[in-house]
């Protein structure tokens, strides 16, 4: 039964993205090279098809909806079944939009903004580290060869940064800017593309891990006898990615594994 009503709702879905086929390709295109999950876009394509149906219907022009007309859309959705989650997906997926439409000069403001509904709560955990403690665990990390100097430049990104293992996955050596003091982090599956600050005391290790560290892990001195080694290594994507396994390879997940015990 189920089975047959997402049937449904993807059949309703592919002709409303059919109806706006000019927008929602751009909005696509948009989406994709902000380096969104393949998922997500599909969805927030379809959540935005949906919308600009309901807009035509309303007689509304996308450009002048307004905060409290996208009340009036989430009584209408809420009528329709849509749970809160799914309520917040497709307020996202407008937010996103009309992002596209201001890239594009289509529009001047963003109606979306701050508009989320309230889902269950969220307990806070306890017990968190602070921020000098934090920093302690960065500065007192022990660097002795190739690997601790890596993973060294790693735990400050974390810190400083709360970057995500995915995120890091993705870095690549053109994202430090250290001339400007920055980096830049790309798009995922939970998170928008931003630019972040560095640190001052990360600057060193950074610039040293780059120009030193992983080309010697490159060239084979960081090759360790231990360890699990990759079945194959894509070369391309190790010339470019930021953090390299001991072995020269893209694959880093079983050195986050170690690093993280």
């Amino acid at each position: 039964e189920n089975t047959k009503i997402n049937l449904m709702k993807e059949s309703k879905y592919k002709q409303m993205r059919k109806a706006h086929n000019e927008e929602i390709s751009g909005f696509t295109a948009y989406l994709q090279k902000r380096n969104y999950a393949n998922d997500t876009i599909r969805a927030d394509s379809n959540y935005t098809a949906s919308f600009l149906a309901w807009t035509i219907q309303q007689q509304t022009q996308i450009t002048e909806v307004t905060y409290n007309e996208l009340l009036t859309y989430i009584d209408h959705s809420t009528g329709e079944g849509d749970s809160k989650t799914l309520l917040n997906r497709k307020l996202s997926a407008i937010r996103k939009y009309y992002d596209y439409l201001l890239y594009k000069g289509k529009a001047t403001k963003n109606p979306a903004t701050g508009l989320f509904i309230k889902n269950k709560q969220h307990t806070v955990p306890s017990n968190l580290l602070t921020i000098e403690e934090l920093t302690a665990i960065y500065e007192n990390y022990q660097v002795i060869d190739l690997r601790s100097q890596r993973n060294k430049v790693i735990i400050g990104l974390l810190v400083y940064q709360a970057l995500t293992r995915e995120e890091l996955e993705k870095l690549e050596i053109t994202d430090i800017k250290l001339h400007a003091g920055k980096i830049e982090i790309q798009g995922g599956k939970h998170r928008n593309p931003r630019t972040l600050k560095l640190e001052s005391l990360q600057m060193l290790d950074l610039q040293e891990y780059i120009s030193i560290t992983r080309p010697e892990i490159l060239k084979g001195k960081g090759i360790y006898g231990t360890g699990r080694k990759p079945d194959s290594i894509n070369q391309d994507k190790a010339q470019t990615q930021l953090f390299i396994s001991m072995h020269g390879s893209d694959d880093i997940k079983n050195s986050f594994l170690h690093l993280l015990y």
